[in-house]
């Protein structure tokens, strides 16, 4: 398989709070109103954008049981 990507980032090496951090600095951008430049209003977007996709990766990737290891699941 080939992938063509500007960027790329292991699901293992993303930083939950810097992910975080990241998407509230964006909302908090794009809440104050549309900037001034429209090129601006597109980064911030787009960095809004990568921020949650991080955060989704890495929430699931942290849900799944890590390789070797035992997952015990218990009826209630």
């Amino acid at each position: 398989m080939i992938i063509l990507a500007d960027t790329a980032e292991r699901s293992d090496e993303i930083d939950l709070s810097r992910a975080e951090a990241a998407r509230e600095r964006a909302g908090k951008m794009l809440e104050k109103g549309p900037p001034a430049d429209p090129g601006d209003a597109a980064a911030f977007e787009a960095s809004l954008k990568r921020a949650e996709m991080r955060l989704k990766v890495a929430r699931h990737r942290r849900s799944q049981a890590r390789p070797g290891s035992v997952s015990i699941r218990t009826e209630e």
